[in-house]
């Protein structure tokens, strides 16, 4: 190698000192590029912690409600085999028989007459039928052959 000396070895040198430079430059612009995002992170998750504290604040308010909502449904469940015994009452007290032969009769005798007409609106309805009572009836005002609440 003829011709190699001291200016060959000072290029690589200037050389490998821009090169390593260069990488230096590049990793600090990756570092604070990445810098800039954990940033704008930081910044959005303040904002959500924020919110989250205000959302838990405002939900301690619901709690005692929930839990009332929570025992209701448990009282429901527990009432549920009386309701279904209350349900199968009112069933077999609305099973046909020559009473009630005679009372669907005389519903379909007032029903042939036709609609009942509203004489202010003119709009065209159901004819007026008895219906069942409920909970709070006096006693003497309920039809006969009634089902409300306490008929079972």
């Amino acid at each position: 190698m003829v011709g190699s000396g001291k200016g060959d070895r000072v290029t690589l040198v200037v050389l490998t000192v821009v090169i390593v430079g260069l990488l230096i430059a590049a990793l600090a612009a990756y570092l604070f590029i990445i810098g800039q995002l954990l940033k704008t992170t930081a910044v959005g998750l303040g904002d959500c912690l924020g919110s989250v504290r205000t959302i838990a604040g405002q939900a301690q308010v619901i709690g005692p409600g929930i839990n009332r909502i929570n025992k209701t449904g448990t009282d429901l469940i527990g009432a549920m085999p009386l309701l279904i015994d209350g349900a199968n009452g009112v069933t077999a007290k609305l099973a046909p028989s020559a009473v009630t032969t005679a009372a669907s009769a005389a519903a379909a005798a007032s029903a042939a007459v036709g609609p009942v007409v509203d004489s202010h609106s003119g709009v065209a309805g159901a004819p007026a039928m008895p219906t069942g009572r409920g909970y709070q009836d006096d006693q003497d005002k309920v039809p006969t052959g009634s089902v409300g609440y306490l008929d079972v």
